[in-house]
């Protein structure tokens, strides 16, 4: 990985997905061409294709702390129970790892 900035072409887009409660951690997807962030309180991803404008959602089922993409194009995700992975084409959530003590502030 180098360490050098890239400058890239951008375009503003606007969008509208909705409100968050808390809504934090965006990221940017260069495979897929989408910007992603979490609402923490809501158990919500939000991924926006900024090509065509397109925003959708996938519900984790609880908080998300923060998501980070991986290798293989999944995103990992930090739930209050441990990690979870997520694909992003199908929504799909499987563990991944399990904390020893669940807590709800994490």
């Amino acid at each position: 990985m180098s360490s050098a900035i890239r400058i890239v072409d951008a375009d503003v887009v606007e969008n509208e997905p909705g409100p968050d409660e808390l809504g934090e951690g965006p990221i940017w997807l260069e495979d897929h061409g989408e910007l992603a962030w979490v609402d923490i309180l809501r158990g919500l991803i939000h991924l926006l294709d900024v090509a065509t404008g397109h925003a959708r959602m996938i519900e984790v089922g609880a908080m998300v702390g923060a998501i980070a993409p991986t290798k293989s194009g999944s995103l990992v995700a930090a739930v209050p129970t441990g990690f979870v992975l997520i694909d992003p084409a199908t929504g799909g959530i499987r563990p991944l790892a399990r904390l020893d003590r669940v807590d709800p502030t994490i």
